[in-house]
């Protein structure tokens, strides 16, 4: 897979992704997530520039206004893992964005950077079992990726 391969996939099915709102202080918020380019694809991982965007109104006659926005330089993808099965890495990205639609709606993600949600430390490519967007959904899930963010 290319770097414009790559940045075609992600573009299709990861990015922009947004949570539901939530309350939190009496404040309705909601979290953005948006790709801001594919970098260093020659690197050991495949690093990519995301902005983490958190909106925030009074009451459902305001309109939404942005509140914080982080931007991070981030492993997206292991360069190994560029070369596994299409349909595969489909899957993956198709999980990811499951499990990123779930912790953006969460109330912790607000004080969270882009990496954080990612989840690249232990990533799922690795598991060898992990094969449909599910398998990699409920991956992304446990406690030691994005489940973090319910506990």
């Amino acid at each position: 897979m290319t770097d414009v391969e790559l940045q075609a996939l992600l573009e299709e099915l990861v990015f922009p992704v947004g949570g539901e709102p939530f309350e939190y202080m009496d404040v309705w918020n909601r979290c953005e997530l948006q790709l801001v380019e594919v970098n260093d694809v020659d690197d050991k991982p495949v690093r990519v520039t995301t902005r983490l965007i958190v909106w925030d109104r009074k009451s459902d006659d305001d309109p939404w206004m942005i509140s914080n926005i982080k931007e991070q330089y981030c492993g997206m993808i292991w360069r190994q893992h560029m070369d596994e099965p299409e349909a595969r890495v489909r899957a993956y990205f198709e999980g990811l964005r499951e499990a990123l639609m779930v912790a953006l709606g969460s109330q912790r993600t607000m004080y969270m950077m882009p990496a954080d949600l990612l989840a690249f430390g232990k990533h799922p490519l690795n598991l060898v079992r992990a094969q449909t967007a599910e398998d990699f959904t409920d991956a992304l899930m446990k406690k030691s990726r994005l489940g973090k963010l319910f506990s």
